[in-house]
């Protein structure tokens, strides 16, 4: 599906964040450290995924609030961005089950990330007016975050890393 050119940097950072979850789920069948990969995590975190959940909050919510479709699948974001919140702090607090909590991150950023794609941003296409679409498009635009793509170690290559 063509995503509306407004909403394109989203899905950019959405794609971003797909790339995020495998590398994720290849450290954890690499058995690599958990510590390598709660660093990288916290640094996505800090430096790009923060960012774009205020993105979405900041310019999709004032929109989809006014449906009842809208605030349930909005309810449903905020749910899931607070429940990946919830996610690193638990990450952050314990050096025990640290497997299952880059596990469960891993598998909620990736069924969210299909949730916003599939079914908030159509909605978000299909009720938003076209000027107020392009408002959006042109902050979207000028606040896109790139992803770190070059992140060292590549722990989610073959190799292990301890």
């Amino acid at each position: 599906m063509k995503r509306d050119k407004n909403l394109e940097t989203l899905s950019w950072e959405h794609h971003d964040g797909l790339v995020v979850a495998f590398r994720l789920e290849k450290g954890l069948k690499n058995q690599t450290n958990p510590k390598v990969m709660t660093e990288y995590l916290f640094h996505i975190w800090d430096h790009t995924l923060q960012h774009h959940f205020w993105q979405e909050e900041a310019t999709l919510m004032p929109h989809l609030q006014q449906t009842e479709e809208g605030n349930k699948l909005l309810s449903q974001m905020i749910n899931e961005h607070i429940m990946l919140k919830n996610l690193l702090t638990k990450l952050q607090q314990s050096d025990t089950n640290q497997e299952t909590i880059l596990k469960e991150f891993s598998r909620l950023l990736n069924e969210h990330i299909r949730f916003e794609e599939r079914i908030l941003f159509p909605l978000a296409e299909k009720v938003i007016p076209a000027e107020k679409m392009t408002q959006i498009g042109k902050f979207l635009h000028q606040q896109h975050r790139p992803g770190n793509k070059d992140w060292k170690p590549s722990f989610w290559k073959e190799e292990s890393y301890s």
